[in-house]
């Protein structure tokens, strides 16, 4: 269980990698063969492919690059560490 307090480590994006990881396909677009937490809200991502394109996640289980200055009414879902004591 997780103690109110918990120490932070780190606080930042998730990484394009991680949502590889997770079962996101950049190859068909697609983040929905993963858990659904990962794809239930709109947010960017913390990796960029250039200089003018972005990772990001759309709630419906979209997953791909976008021109970063665009307004596409996403988010951010931080990924946070926490000290393993804090358990």
């Amino acid at each position: 269980m997780l103690k109110l307090g918990a120490t932070v480590i780190e606080s930042r994006l998730i990484k394009y990698e991680e949502l590889v990881s997770l079962g996101c396909k950049n190859d068909d677009f697609s983040c929905t063969n993963t858990f659904e937490w990962v794809y239930s809200t709109s947010y960017w991502v913390g990796s960029v492919r250039d200089s003018k394109y972005t990772y990001r996640v759309l709630s419906m289980g979209q997953f791909g690059v976008r021109d970063y200055n665009r307004d596409d009414r996403a988010g951010v879902r931080p990924v946070i560490s926490i000290a393993i004591s804090d358990f």
